[in-house]
């Protein structure tokens, strides 16, 4: 355990690990806003291996460094990036003197700086924590030694030793809490005076104690009495755990020469004991970094130092230690107090996940995003395997963390906590993919909300809609509608994918990420395409003509894409007509779309766009010098239109299209309204493993008025 002033910081950003270190008070320059501070040494510090998932030590090797080519990393405000305003300034002029990395913290003059800036120079904010990314490491077993780059290094009995001998600072961050004890910086009068107290201080000082804490990086002078309190209580559990590791070792050789059983494999005996106390003190940290408890809570340190507390123990502990907390933060009039609410756990591993599928923008823009996406920071690395462990964790099951593979998912797909998390990522990869596709019936389609599967009829307005002189003591009269009416109905389109042990085991992020994005787009696409297809397939429309004809005056033959046909086509599309017994009125609906087919863009854009008209041949020919077409209508690209997939492609036809909210053209409906596809969960067969969900959409596309659209075809 680290004590409170020196609490452990690590955590991992996608392999990017934090530990913290503090300013050289008397390095500050008010004129420049700069202090000097050590970034990182070679102390061993401990921190959480997500992928043997437990606590390891690690030592950096300085010469291993890798300083970015500038010399200088952003400085930020407690490791959070997701917003500008975070950053409150640089760390440079980066660089290795002997066992330590040094910077220095340039802070910006912007007014939303200043408080930090006030903090650091009154003293009271000394601690800093620096990001990392490690590129090449060796782990040593608990017990073991081995050489790296030249050097020996062995690891206690109590857990494994990680040492970076290859690794790359990213970012440096201000925070209230340090971590790494020997990254400190002192002037050397202070060093002088901290040498001379700490004989004193030695007197009466078990040995074995400040030898127990050298190998972790602290020293003793520097600790005061409620950190060392702390320490000493973490020191006694270590002493029980390996007595009991002796005490085992010892029964086994008693039983081997009484000849009960041969020989043991005492190392294994030993490991095995020291295996099953790390197990359940890992599960009981875990609790406590979900429940947003501080490890150095006094209830945190007693549960993972009593060997006697079991997890169901430590669960009904902590939650009366979060409950304390909740109700002291919200209870009116009590002092302020900041708890990390991290919704019991599911939602922090959901945004952890989350991250590590790429849904970072996502989750951001989410209800309190930006805390979420902080404190799942650390989790953004875990494997699915890793997930699962800590769904059965969640579920009360501490046995999680002694299963092997094989029961580890079983188990983790009996829950509905792994359901819930899974289901989650997928919905949101779903819907970004929904998102990221941009088309083009959008700009010119009604839509439209239906109910239920059953036909739909829908009449037009063939009413001249002209407001009719009423005399003295004359009557209103209705308005009326023709017999002219259409008839569609939804329709239900569907894919399904599955998420099975074998995903687990590969760690395949795409099964909840890549594929469920895909089938987002593939709904998108959809309804471009059923659009399409309202159109260009050229529909027999409730008079029994079909869409395009002759005697709907929205068909040009012969009319490929020139200026004199665009103005032409311009002309009768505004001489469009309603017609009523043998009244007539112009609908005049304003064309506003050109929509052609990729073919004939740059064609169409040159004729729309431009604003000169360059005249070429005859001089005796004499013409206007500004272009009238500029902007009469705006350009949509449809790649559809000249794709042979379609019927009634062609690469030279282009359409007019009308303003929609003047009048129908095409109406695309969702049932309920929904424009989104949905994401369902059904239960999988007895035959099959894991989890299964469907993508579907209830929609249709239905031609509706063809005077507010003319096809000009080439041919």
């Amino acid at each position: 355990m680290k004590p409170k002033k020196q609490k452990q910081a690590e955590r991992f950003d996608c392999d990017l690990t934090v530990r913290s270190f503090q300013f050289r008070a008397e390095s500050i320059n008010e004129d420049q806003r700069t202090v000097e501070a050590v970034i990182a040494t070679e102390a061993p510090v401990l921190a959480f291996d997500y992928k043997r998932f437990e606590t390891v030590y690690e030592i950096l090797l300085m010469d291993g460094c890798r300083i970015p080519s500038q010399g200088q990393i952003g400085l930020f405000d407690t490791h959070n990036k997701f917003t500008v305003r975070s950053m409150l300034g640089s760390s440079r002029n980066l660089r290795i003197e002997g066992d330590k990395l040094i910077a220095m913290n340039v802070f910006s003059r912007s007014a939303e700086v200043d408080h930090a800036w006030t903090l650091v120079k009154e003293g009271h904010l000394t601690d800093n924590s620096v990001g990392y990314r490690v590129h090449n490491h060796l782990m040593i077993e608990p017990g073991r030694s081995a050489e790296v780059k030249g050097r020996s290094f062995t690891a206690p009995v109590e857990r494994a030793l990680r040492v970076s001998f290859d690794w790359e600072v990213r970012e440096n961050s201000v925070c209230g809490i340090g971590a790494d004890a020997s990254a400190k910086n002192r002037s050397e009068a202070n060093e002088l005076e901290r040498s001379e107290g700490a004989n004193k201080q030695r007197k009466g000082i078990d040995m074995n104690f400040e030898n127990w804490l050298q190998e972790r990086g602290y020293k003793l002078e520097e600790l005061e009495d409620g950190q060392r309190d702390l320490l000493r209580r973490a020191y006694e559990h270590d002493e029980t755990l390996r007595k009991a590791a002796e005490k085992a070792t010892r029964q086994a050789e008693s039983q081997t020469e009484d000849g009960q059983r041969s020989e043991p494999d005492l190392d294994q005996v030993r490991a095995e004991a020291v295996r099953t106390e790390l197990d359940r003190q890992i599960s009981i940290r875990n609790l406590a970094e979900l429940a947003g408890i501080e490890i150095t809570h006094e209830e945190v340190v007693r549960c993972m130092t009593d060997p006697n507390v079991t997890f169901t123990d430590a669960q009904r502990a902590l939650k009366k230690v979060k409950d304390a907390q909740t109700e002291s933060q919200v209870r009116p009039g009590a002092p302020g107090i900041i708890v990390r609410d991290s919704s019991v756990s599911l939602q922090l591993l959901e945004d952890g996940i989350g991250l590590r599928a790429g849904l970072e923008e996502i989750l951001v823009k989410e209800r309190d995003g930006e805390r979420r996406c902080e404190q799942a920071d650390r989790l953004r690395d875990m494997s699915l395997s890793d997930v699962c462990r800590m769904a059965i964790s969640l579920s009360g099951n501490s046995s999680a963390f002694m299963m092997g593979r094989d029961e580890l998912v079983r188990t983790a797909f009996s829950t509905s906590s792994l359901s819930t998390i899974l289901g989650n990522i997928a919905n949101k990869s779903m819907l970004r993919g929904y998102a990221l596709v941009e088309e083009t019936w959008q700009k010119f389609c009604s839509v439209g909300t239906a109910t239920d599967y059953k036909t739909k009829t829908k009449a037009r307005m063939v009413d001249t809609i002209r407001l009719a002189e009423v005399g003295e003591g004359g009557e209103v009269t209705d308005v009326q509608f023709g017999d002219e009416k259409e008839q569609y109905h939804l329709v239900r389109y569907a894919k399904k994918f599955t998420v099975d042990d074998m995903t687990i085991r590969n760690d395949d992020m795409d099964a909840l990420s890549k594929v469920p994005t895909e089938l987002g787009k593939a709904a998108k696409l959809l309804i471009g395409d059923l659009v399409v297809v309202a159109i260009i397939g050229n529909p027999t429309m409730g008079d029994g003509t079909a869409l395009f004809h002759s005697s709907h005056n929205n068909l040009r033959t012969t009319s490929p894409l020139t200026d004199a046909n665009l103005e032409a086509a311009l002309t009768a599309f505004k001489k469009q007509e309603i017609k009523k017994g043998t009244q007539k009125k112009r609908v005049r609906v304003r064309p506003q779309y050109l929509w052609i087919p990729p073919d004939l863009e740059f064609a169409a854009k040159k004729l729309v766009n431009s604003s000169l008209i360059v005249v070429a041949g005859s001089t005796d020919v004499v013409r206007g010098d500004k272009n009238v077409l500029q902007n009469v209508v705006d350009v949509l690209v449809e790649d559809r239109l000249s794709d042979s997939y379609y019927a009634g492609a062609n690469a030279q036809d282009w359409y007019l299209i009308g303003d929609r909210n003047l009048a129908d053209t095409v109406v695309v409906e969702f049932l309920d309204g929904r424009q989104s596809p949905t994401l369902e969960r059904f239960q999988q067969n007895a035959d099959k493993f894991g989890f299964t969900w469907r993508v579907k959409m209830d929609a249709v596309a239905k031609a509706m008025d063809w005077r507010n659209i003319q096809k000009n075809d080439a041919a």
